[in-house]
């Protein structure tokens, strides 16, 4: 059995330099991302805000 997408999260603003999420050679920084969204990935673990289409959305 294979796992599936249960829930989402969209994020407003892109990955880049000036919000500390990428390098100057836009590599991931991944021990700010995660940092940076702990508690919206623990929110996706948690609960569901609202089913959109058949798939579960939490608005950020």
């Amino acid at each position: 059995s294979f796992e599936t997408v249960k829930t989402i999260a969209l994020h407003p603003q892109p990955f880049s330099v000036d919000n500390d999420l990428l390098t100057p050679t836009f590599k991931l920084k991944r021990h700010d991302a995660k940092k940076a969204f702990l508690p919206t990935i623990k929110a996706l673990y948690s609960q569901v805000v609202d089913l959109v289409g058949g798939h579960h959305v939490l608005q950020v």
